[in-house]
């Protein structure tokens, strides 16, 4: 398994939680979108989870939604319902949107519309679907510094759409977390994030033309 690792190139991780126990490792081989998932549930069970994330639409700067998911059991391994449950796609789906991580993955991404059956998902640099060598931390800058000025730039709020999306990474409470932070109220943050809709700076599926 080590010469895989010398042949191959690292994958790219994206973190999941604070402590880097939890984080995504995307197949940089070829373009094909799939990542492994790892986390302490998928080592205990001794599963091996990948999932396949590709953009929305056709649009170039569409937002990244996850579009297949594979699991698979070694004999006597614990995989059930319950284990499929655990799986963060909101965390998931904030993190690949994140503007920083969006980028490096779009040149990695099949098109939209292509379903793929392969024996193998994935370019064949299969080292993707193993646990990273190093974890990959995360931890939020959630403080932002407000202009004071009636309309504020650009520049706010793509600082609040990459600390929320950032933050949404690791937490089910993003907009909470961003108003505590800022010492606003919640419904303050959640404003801010639809003016970041608004300007197309904060992008995530489901969204429409909004």
């Amino acid at each position: 398994m080590a010469n895989v690792r010398d042949d191959q190139p690292e994958p790219l991780v994206v973190p999941l939680s604070k402590d880097g126990h939890e984080s995504l490792t995307f197949d940089v081989g070829g373009i094909s979108g799939w990542a492994g998932y790892h986390s302490p549930e998928t080592e205990e069970r001794q599963l091996l989870v990948q999932l396949r994330v590709g953009p929305e639409t056709d649009d170039p700067d569409a937002p990244i939604e996850m579009r297949e998911l594979r699991v698979a059991a070694q004999s006597g391994a614990a995989f059930n319902s319950a284990f499929l449950r655990t799986i963060p796609v909101a965390r998931i789906t904030a993190a690949i949107n994140r503007p920083a991580i969006a980028e490096q993955l779009r040149p990695l991404l099949a098109p939209t519309n292509e379903i793929q059956a392969d024996d193998f998902p994935g370019s064949g640099q299969w080292v993707y679907a193993l646990p990273p060598r190093s974890r990959a931390t995360l931890r939020p800058k959630l403080k932002i510094k407000d202009p004071g000025t009636r309309r504020r730039p650009d520049d706010f709020y793509r600082q609040v759409a990459e600390a929320y999306l950032a933050q949404a990474s690791i937490s089910d409470q993003a907009a909470r977390d961003l108003a505590e932070a800022n010492a606003v109220p919640v419904s303050t943050a959640h404003r801010w994030l639809k003016e970041a809709r608004n300007r197309g700076l904060l992008k995530m599926p489901g969204q429409g033309g909004e």
